[in-house]
C-alpha cells in the first residue's frame, strides 16, 4: 500500500486511479492467498491424531494466528481501497 502512496502525485495531476485500484486489488489478492496458506496449515495440524506434543499445538496457534492477521489485514485494504474509491487523490 505504500506504492500507492508514493503514485498519489502523478495521479493528482492528470493520471488515472485505475494503478490505485490495482494495487488494492493485487494486496487483497496476496492477503487472501496467505489466509488460505494458514488454513491449510491448520488443517494439517488439526488431522494429525490424538498425540497432543508442544510442535503441534505451536502449529496450530501459528495457523491460526496467521488466519487471523490475514482477516484484520484484509478488512485495513478494504478499507483503504474504499477510501481510494471515494476521495480524490489531490485532496489535503
Amino acid at each position: 500500500m505504500s506504492i500507492s502512496y508514493a503514485l498519489v502525485p502523478f495521479e493528482c495531476y492528470g493520471g488515472s486511479k485505475r494503478p490505485l485500484y490495482l494495487i488494492a486489488i493485487v494486496a487483497l489478492v496476496l492477503i487472501a492467498f496467505g489466509g488460505l496458506i494458514s488454513l491449510v496449515n491448520w488443517r494439517n495440524a488439526n488431522g494429525r491424531g490424538g498425540n497432543f506434543d508442544g510442535n503441534m499445538t505451536a502449529n496450530r496457534f501459528m495457523a491460526v494466528l496467521g488466519m487471523l492477521s490475514s482477516g484484520m489485514f484484509f478488512v485495513v485494504i478494504v478499507a483503504q481501497g474504499l477510501a481510494t474509491l471515494v476521495l480524490h487523490p489531490c485532496l489535503l
